[in-house]
């Protein structure tokens, strides 16, 4: 008799990590343990950009029938779009390789729950520390980039989402490498309170330690956040990433169901989950039909590795 072969499947968090700051990695290994324990998946691993294990490595000797790439980042940006798909040599949203499927999702950050965290943090702020919302900015800052426009595009629709959802004074979005900075923060509102959100991938040094210093702070009194402190005559509250919450866990599972579910010929729940958009052919910038550029064939030079 002959036994059924059991098919077995990974799952790969993809971020771009820094070889200066270890705490995206500390997060992430705490995912991937977490998710090891109970979960479809018999292997659950990190990969980066930046340090590794890398993009372009993780896969060497990587048993698992079926693969799932999950990108643990904020949006379809230039490193979602090109560079993860290049160095793991990705060419659809299922690429079948030596006898392995695969699978590459959305990246967090669009996944059409994250509004819903933002919009919790904010809550949680305003009610653990009693403030008037009429008298409260939110201030979701993004990482921005001047070379690719797709990452402020979805956090401005992170922004708008947050406007629906609550009755504060005004909900603007800054960013750290684009116009309109973080530092313009004070120039764009009166506001006496502001509450900031750093849609930043959590555990890095953007959100402890360059927010509060761009933002003013004269000395670090932001060890770790949530936190608060006065610049500027605001009082400014400094909300955790939505990154951080355990809640992440479940949507990064979901995207990975999506991703199983999906076949080649039938993108389905891989593109529909993109914010809510309902078909695959709903154009999106930056690639055609909402594919990534890097799946029709437009492969950029290979960066170096920094």
């Amino acid at each position: 008799m002959v036994k059924p072969i059991k098919s077995s499947k990974a799952l790969i968090l993809a971020a771009h990590g820094c070889s200066r700051d270890n705490g995206v990695s500390i997060r992430l290994n705490r995912i991937a343990a977490r998710l090891g324990v109970g979960s479809v998946f018999d292997s659950v691993s990190p990969a980066f950009h930046k340090q590794p294990p890398y993009f372009g490595e993780v896969l060497d000797g990587l048993a698992a029938d079926r693969v799932v790439v999950v990108p643990f980042m904020t949006s379809q940006g230039y490193f979602c779009r090109r560079v993860l798909p290049q160095q793991m040599g990705l060419i659809a949203p299922q690429t079948n390789r030596l006898g392995q499927a695969i699978h590459l999702t959305p990246p967090l950050g669009e996944h059409t729950r994250m509004p819903d965290l933002m919009a919790d943090l904010v809550q949680s702020t305003l009610r653990t520390h009693e403030l008037d919302a009429s008298l409260t900015a939110v201030i979701l800052v993004g990482h921005g980039t001047r070379r690719d426009a797709q990452s402020a595009q979805l956090t401005e629709r992170h922004a708008a989402a947050l406007r629906q959802r609550h009755t504060v004074g005004q909900v603007l979005a800054v960013y750290l490498d684009q116009p309109p900075e973080l530092e313009a923060v004070y120039d764009l509102t009166d506001l006496p309170i502001l509450v900031v959100v750093p849609y930043l991938i959590g555990g890095g040094r953007h959100a402890v330690q360059d927010l509060p210093a761009r933002l003013g702070m004269e000395r670090m009194a932001v060890s770790h956040l949530p936190g608060s402190f006065t610049a500027m005559g605001r009082r400014v509250y400094l909300t955790s990433s939505p990154f951080d919450g355990p809640e992440i866990d479940e949507l990064v599972l979901e995207l990975a169901q999506d991703a199983l579910e999906a076949s080649s010929t039938d993108p389905g729940p891989w593109m529909r989950r993109f914010s809510g958009q309902e078909s695959p052919r709903s154009h999106r910038p930056g690639g055609m039909n909402g594919v990534p550029d890097v799946f029709l064939g437009r492969l950029p030079a290979r960066p170096p590795r920094a």
